[in-house]
């Protein structure tokens, strides 16, 4: 059979998947396990791969999932307890008394919000708090939900505290020959290998990002303007691409000093410190506010079917005191991943390990406290 007919049957399953998901609109609990039936089918009939090394891999899937469900619980546990807990109103609430300019509104919110959510918590959060936020403040939704998804290519990279490389890229390179060729070619260990992957997507994802603020704003007046006219966002371009450069700097500096778990979290909070006193400060923004047409003249489409409010929560927060539970997280993903610290040591000393699934052979694995941690050899 042609090479080329086997690389078409290869990407059969991602084929599947998406036709269900994104083309018929099914939902994920439909759509997956029919393309995991279509894996199935095709290892059998076609790489005729043993049913038992099919049921170890199985296996060993449910195992990563199951590593990042952990990673995922904690992340919307502290979300939902400090929106319960009036911390995430009281955030809010700090950066819309900045400016009534929609332009810088949305920067504040979708750009430097966005990416910190994203940051510490990942897998869809920052269209929970933002999109909400924006439309009840008096976005339209459909500008709500596009500026919340233009901000996602620079924050989740290293979404969730870096599970996209903590978990997919480790795993998904981990054992393949040609890359352990190249670690020992560089002589560096795997998980340094992986930091250094980490580095050079954080200094492209940086680049790029740099310049999406002033893209989130052209392309907020170009749709949503009543003039529809890219000309009404170049009066915040300096402050756009300075709100760029201080979360991109940060950003990429973390990623080259500290590994793919911290450039998103760490990049957004330091430049929320940066950026909201010089917004309120008014440093480089016009003098002219810009704001949507009435919302007479709104299409149909841009209005969502719910109304969206900020409520306050059950308690309240004052000075900075919401910000301490995510601070708390930054410091403890730092401190378990230094290696010249013990706590990493003692996290990672109790682990089930495994090299054996139903009598298959698998590569080494371990699962403990730390176990979406990197491998050190």
């Amino acid at each position: 059979m042609p090479i080329a007919i086997y690389s078409l049957l290869a990407f059969a399953p991602i084929l599947t998947a998406f036709l269900l998901l994104a083309v018929a609109n099914r939902p994920a609990n439909q759509g997956m396990p029919i393309a995991y039936l279509v894996t199935v089918i095709l290892c059998i009939l076609v790489w005729e791969v043993p049913l038992n090394q099919i049921a170890a891999a199985t296996f060993q899937g449910l195992i990563v999932a199951l590593e990042i469900v952990y990673i995922v619980f904690g992340a919307i546990l502290l979300l939902n307890v400090l929106q319960e807990s009036g911390a995430i109103s009281k955030i809010r609430q700090s950066l819309l008394g900045v400016s009534s300019d929609r332009r810088v509104q949305v920067i504040l919110i979708a750009w430097l919000l966005g990416c910190f959510i994203e940051g510490a918590s990942g897998f869809g959060s920052t269209a929970v708090v933002c999109v909400p936020l924006l439309v009840a403040i008096g976005f339209p939704g459909m500008a709500a939900v596009l500026a919340a998804l233009l901000v996602q290519p620079t924050a989740a990279s290293f979404g969730a505290v870096g599970t996209p490389f903590i978990i997919g890229v480790n795993n998904g390179l981990e054992g393949i020959n040609a890359v352990t060729t190249e670690v020992e070619r560089l002589g560096l260990s795997f998980s340094e290998y992986i930091d250094l992957i980490g580095a050079q997507t954080g200094i492209v994802q940086g680049l790029i990002g740099t310049f999406i603020p002033l893209a989130l704003v052209l392309i907020l007046t170009t749709t949503f303007g009543e003039n529809k006219s890219w000309r009404d966002g170049l009066p915040v371009a300096g402050f756009a691409i300075f709100a760029g450069l201080a979360l991109a700097i940060p950003y990429v500096l973390t990623a080259i000093l500290l590994g793919p778990a911290f450039p998103s979290l760490f990049g957004s909070l330091i430049a929320m410190i940066i950026v909201i006193p010089a917004a309120k400060q008014g440093f480089l923004l016009p003098k002219q506010t810009w704001d949507f047409p009435d919302r007479s003249q709104w299409s149909p489409a841009w209005i969502g079917s719910k109304n969206s409010e900020i409520t306050p929560g059950k308690a309240q927060m004052t000075g900075l005191l919401p910000w301490i539970p995510y601070v708390m997280l930054g410091v403890f993903l730092y401190l378990s991943r230094s290696r010249f610290l013990p706590l990493r040591d003692w996290l990672q000393a109790v682990q089930i390990s495994f090299s054996d699934i139903l009598l298959y052979r698998i590569k080494d694995y371990a699962v403990g406290f730390l176990s979406f941690t990197f491998r050190d050899d």
